[in-house]
């Protein structure tokens, strides 16, 4: 069960990096540029996120990536959530 939970979650982190950043599996990382040009899903209108590499976690841009991955990763979680029961 928890092999389980663990791989859902880290399936759930993946997908939801690659969504709120707009890299497929196929592409490659794109590099952050101080005034680099916004780039904007075509679909939605939404810029997507941009980590920057060079920095630790603790970078601003990298924070915002993190933190909005994490509540829609819980978010997620929630919905598609089955109760544990034990027996």
């Amino acid at each position: 069960m928890q092999l389980k939970a663990r791989k859902r979650i880290l399936e759930a982190t993946r997908d939801t990096i690659r969504t709120l950043t707009g890299v497929t599996a196929k592409d490659a990382w794109p590099t952050w540029e101080q005034n680099m040009e916004a780039r904007v899903n075509a679909d939605t209108g939404e810029e997507y996120l941009t980590p920057d590499f060079s920095k630790g976690v603790t970078a601003a841009v990298n924070k915002r990536l993190f933190s909005q991955t994490a509540d829609c990763v819980i978010q997620d979680l929630n919905i598609h959530c089955v109760p544990h029961t034990d027996g």
